[in-house]
């Protein structure tokens, strides 16, 4: 794909927002994981009144939630194809888009 510098900057500075959002939303996933785990293991804990199942549901929501925004914004700026390899990715195995600065 032929760009010119100020598209090539631009395609670049959108990815940086795309991977920079995965990253901020990567905390309540770490976070509901966690909730999932430990009410499993100790059935009193409780946050915000919800205990057990009604934690791990809630939890769950945020699973459920995080992989809809994961399956939205993880695409590549330039032909919006998902990226499925995980966030440690250097270029689109679509379109060859190269998001490493010169």
């Amino acid at each position: 794909m032929n760009l010119d510098e100020a598209g090539r900057q631009e395609i670049l500075t959108a990815f940086k927002r795309r991977r920079n959002r995965e990253y901020i939303a990567a905390i309540p996933l770490l976070f509901a994981f966690f909730l999932i785990g430990y009410s499993q293991d100790d059935p009193g804990f409780q946050i915000l009144g919800l205990r057990g199942h009604g934690l791990a549901l809630g939890a769950g929501v945020v699973v459920a939630a995080w992989l809809v925004h994961y399956f939205y914004n993880w695409r590549c700026p330039a032909c919006s194809r998902p990226f499925l390899s995980g966030i440690f990715i250097t270029s689109c195995p679509r379109c060859g888009t190269v998001f490493k600065d010169r």
